[in-house]
Parts: C-alpha cells; structure tokens; sequence
C-alpha cells in the first residue's frame, strides 16, 4: 500500500502570497493601465476654454529641463530618435499645465520668439496661482468675473 504524506509548508505559502501581492502591486490593474493611457491620449489645446494650472519650474531641476514631444514611459530606449526632446525650460520659467498624467505632466511655455509644449516631470514644477484676469474681481477671497456696464448715450 502507498502512502501520501503530506505535510504543511506555511513557509512556502506565505512566500507565495507574498509574490503575488508584489506581483500585482508592481503590474497594477488594468484599469489604472487604462487610465493612464487614455489620460495620455486625451487631447489638450491650451485655448483658455478648460481651467489651466501654472507652474513655474524648480531650481533644483537642473540647468534644463527637457521637454519630451512623447509620453516619457512610452519611450522604448529613451534615446533621443525614441524619445524626442529638442526645447527645454530653466528654472524660473513659468509654464501652463494641461494635464497631469502618471507624474508626468504636459505643458505649455511661451517664450519670446517659440511656443513649445511637451511633457515633463511633475516634482520638477512648483505650482503658482496664476495673476487675476482682466475682467475678474476679487469678492471675498473668491476670483469672480465682473459684470460689463455699458452706458448708452
């Protein structure tokens, strides 16, 4: 007669669980996969017609910071034909923000002669409050538009 042993291995199965915690921490959900890729599809047209956010760019970034043309993690080497980025930003340049996508965000920098967008990363941003538009007040702490008055004559 054959017997089975079988013996508990605690061990082994708290190991187990272990790496497939890992596993689907490090993977993530399909869902944030999506997410992240149709946040990054999304278009952004910097019109004035959806709210922006403004930044200006720290000084412990570095002397530039580039601006990629493409998502960053979609780059497959990071070389400069994989993941172009021809303009960059110094410190103190302020930029306007679009999108935030996955500690990346994409932006806007006006300069005297270029308008250059591209993303680049999020802690190397320092967010400003932008200056009142000309035809807002501020009531009561709040950034309100003002109403027009004419006058007929």
């Amino acid at each position: 007669m054959n017997r089975i042993r079988v013996t508990s291995r605690p061990f082994l199965t708290s190991w187990h669980a272990f790496y497939v915690a890992l596993l689907a921490i490090v993977s993530g959900s399909p869902a944030q996969a999506s997410d992240l890729s149709t946040c990054i599809n999304r278009t952004v047209t910097f019109d004035g017609v959806e709210p922006l956010r403004y930044a200006a760019v720290n000084a412990n970034s570095g002397r530039r910071l580039y601006l990629h043309a493409q998502y960053p993690d979609q780059c497959t080497s990071g070389t400069q034909a994989d993941c172009p980025a021809g303009a960059y930003l110094v410190p103190g340049n302020t930029v306007a923000i679009g999108k935030e996508c996955g500690g990346w965000d994409y932006v806007q920098y006006i300069g005297e002669r270029l308008i250059s967008q591209g993303w680049v990363k999020s802690s190397a941003l320092a967010p400003i409050t932008p200056p009142p538009q000309a035809n807002s007040s501020f009531v009561d702490g709040t950034l309100t538009p003002r109403r027009y008055h004419f006058e007929l004559r």
